[in-house]
């Protein structure tokens, strides 16, 4: 059995990152002149190293100096984290992890599952890949069926929240969020069963909400390839004692079908970005691959209230990428818009909107024929980083320059993920 989180419908439609062929990641980042993209030679992957109990306080600088970001690159199963500097610098930390991880928000903390899939212990490393904490999740009886998933780091960088969903069981789907103090590696688990009538699903943590006392979740079917069925927000302030999930106080903020994205936190935790679609709105030339997936609305929701406001919607035939990104303040939003050429975009061009509504132009995004659209990030004033996969379903990180819409290639290779942006 495998559990997947709703992400794992863009690997079956060329979106993911898993089982592509690929070549190495290039450390240093080269400007891209109007040629087509020729892929490297093929990468040896590196093993992942054993990991190894050695608890200690965080050094003085665990980063280059000027990171504004963490990303990490290579195979599916084995990814290399580097740190990107303001003036595009790029370093190897020399940390070789699984895929699947993540960072906290200074980029201090590094969680990652030992295992793409079927993972019952979680890593929490510093970024030179020392261990701290190694936790196991109470996943039940049957290991062998059961899996740690989504992961998120509070924002004071002093609890992890996981998902561990468990085997099938005659009661329903047993599943749990376990939350690990970072101090000391303690844990306390808030279970939970998904009962017949479904009322209760599992749900990947992708943040916490401003003050820390409101874990937010992304709700999926159990067993099944994870479409999005709400997000909710539990309350779990420090130090609240493990027990039943349900006796926890929580609500909903975006209902399924009320949204067609990962939803994005505001650097200051106060707003969820996502992506949605008019059912009665079809892009034009946009054809249904396997599911569809097409957007064209961009919205912002206030979690305090629960109210959200559309900030962008197209309606000339054109249409979004899934996701969109906060500026580093929160105050301005970046999309992409283009227009399909079958189940694909056959072009993309980035756009930003300011706080009182006006869309700037930015430039297009390296789209190359046949090429899919991964996702937006945006982690310095005059810089985004734009993921982007080619045809043959290579991965590709762009630092785009916002002043005048000037590329950069920083890396290419089977799977790229960035897992912070540094404030």
């Amino acid at each position: 059995m495998q559990t997947k989180s709703w992400l794992s419908l863009f690997a079956l439609l060329g979106l993911a990152m898993a089982i592509l062929a690929c070549g190495p990641s290039s450390p240093t980042p080269t400007s891209i002149p109007p040629t087509p993209y020729v892929a490297p030679p093929l990468a040896t992957e590196s093993p992942i190293p054993p990991a190894t109990e050695a608890p200690t306080e965080p050094p003085a600088s665990m980063l280059p100096s000027g990171t504004v970001a963490l990303y990490t690159s290579g195979e599916w199963e084995s990814w290399t984290l580097y740190a990107l500097g303001g003036d595009l610098t790029v370093t190897s930390l020399g940390t070789v992890i699984p895929a699947g991880a993540v960072a906290s928000r200074s980029g201090q903390w590094i969680a990652y599952p030992t295992a793409s899939h079927g993972a019952t212990t979680v890593i929490i490393a510093r970024p030179d890949g020392t261990v701290v904490h190694t936790v196991t999740a109470p996943v039940g009886a049957d290991p062998s069926a059961a899996g740690v998933m989504g992961m998120a780091f509070d924002r004071s960088e002093t609890r992890l929240a996981f998902l561990g969903v468990g085997g099938p069981a005659a009661e329903g789907t047993p599943w749990s969020i376990t939350v690990v103090n970072l101090a000391d590696g303690s844990m306390a688990t808030f279970d939970a069963t998904t009962g017949a009538d479904g009322s209760f699903l599992p749900g990947n943590p992708f943040g916490w909400a401003a003050g820390d006392g409101e874990l937010l979740i992304d709700r999926f079917p159990p067993y099944s390839e994870g479409v999005p069925l709400g997000i909710w927000a539990f309350a779990l302030p420090p130090g609240a004692p493990a027990g039943p999930l349900s006796s926890r106080a929580h609500r909903e903020l975006l209902a399924s079908g009320s949204y067609a994205s990962p939803a994005r936190l505001s650097p200051d935790g106060t707003r969820l970005l996502y992506t949605a679609r008019d059912p009665a709105y079809t892009p034009a030339g946009y054809e249904v691959m396997m599911m569809d997936l097409a957007v064209n609305q961009l919205w912002s929701l206030d979690i305090a209230s629960g109210a959200s406001s559309m900030l962008f919607a197209a309606t000339d035939g054109s249409a979004l990428g899934h996701t969109a990104a906060w500026s580093p303040d929160g105050a301005q939003v970046l999309y992409a818009q283009g227009n399909y050429a079958g189940p694909n975009f056959g072009s993309l061009t980035l756009k930003l909107r300011d706080s009182s509504g006006v869309v700037r132009e930015i430039g297009p995004l390296p789209l190359l024929p046949g090429g899919y659209f991964l996702g937006l990030d945006w982690c310095a004033p005059n810089m985004a980083l734009a993921r982007l996969a080619t045809s043959d379903f290579t991965n590709q990180l762009y630092a785009i320059r916002l002043s005048d819409g000037g590329v950069t290639l920083l890396a290419s290779d089977g799977a790229i993920s960035v897992l912070s942006c540094i404030p």
